[in-house]
């Protein structure tokens, strides 16, 4: 079996911004949680990009490893394009 997941920082922005920024970010948080790859134990942080509408940098939890690819697939056929940085074994700064 996969280890337990790391977390991960990814680069998230819709090819195509439209709507508020409110909610570009609403949509995107119920992606998240119907997706069967983020871990819910440990919220997602999502941070707007000010720089640009419908962009964020996203940093989660994934319930393995190997849910990374499957994620990233599932965002990009729901419209939006992203990048990775490397994982992160540390749990969040409190």
């Amino acid at each position: 079996g996969s280890e337990t997941g790391e977390y991960h920082h990814i680069f998230i922005s819709l090819a195509e911004p439209k709507g508020s920024r409110r909610n570009q970010l609403r949509e995107l948080r119920d992606l998240l949680a119907t997706s069967p790859y983020v871990d819910w134990a440990f919220e997602p942080d999502l941070m707007t990009d000010a720089n640009r509408s419908g962009a964020w940098r996203a940093r989660l939890q994934l319930r393995h490893n190997d849910h990374l690819q499957e994620l990233m697939e599932l965002l990009q056929e729901s419209g939006y394009q992203c990048t990775t940085s490397a994982p992160s074994t540390s749990s969040p700064k409190l």
